[in-house]
Order: C-alpha cells, then sequence, then structure tokens
C-alpha cells in the first residue's frame, strides 16, 4: 500500500529519470517497488515490471504544477517554439 504523497514521488521520479510520463495513478505500482527498496528489499538480481496503462496527459495540470518554476510559456507559432528550442 502507498500513500497519495509516495504515489507522486514515484510519478515524479518517472518522469524526471526514466522519461516516461505516466498518469499520476498507473505510477502506482512503481511508488510500491520504490517503497520496498526503500524498505530494503534487495531487487538487484531480480528483474520486475511495472505496467503504466495511462498516459500522462491524462492530468496535464499536475504535470505542469509539478514543474512550474521551469515551465516556460510559448506563444503558439513556429517563431516563438524555434526561438525556445533552438537557445
Amino acid at each position: 500500500m502507498v500513500s497519495d504523497d509516495e504515489i507522486l514521488e514515484g510519478y515524479r521520479l518517472l518522469a524526471s529519470q526514466e522519461g516516461i510520463f505516466c498518469e499520476p495513478a498507473s505510477a502506482a505500482s512503481f511508488a510500491g517497488l520504490v517503497k520496498l527498496h526503500k524498505q530494503g528489499l534487495d531487487l538487484s538480481n531480480q528483474r520486475v515490471v511495472c505496467i503504466f496503462t495511462g498516459t500522462g496527459l491524462k492530468d496535464p495540470d499536475l504535470a505542469v504544477s509539478s514543474v512550474a518554476p521551469q515551465t516556460i510559456v510559448v506563444e503558439p507559432t513556429l517563431e516563438a517554439v524555434e526561438a525556445v528550442a533552438l537557445t
């Protein structure tokens, strides 16, 4: 069993370390794995599969608020996007 805070921690860890953008509810299995690891479970010689069934686009507001200080607002024009992406 994991808490909402542990799920959100797993959600952010997946995005920042693995590039996996799943919905928060899908991060519950990973959060459980992280919790077990913190409790001392050695998984170094194990293969573990966590299934993420939903995309992070199901809750885009949470994704934006999770990185709010780093969020850049860009006008919806090709020139504006290029200016931000190519600098």
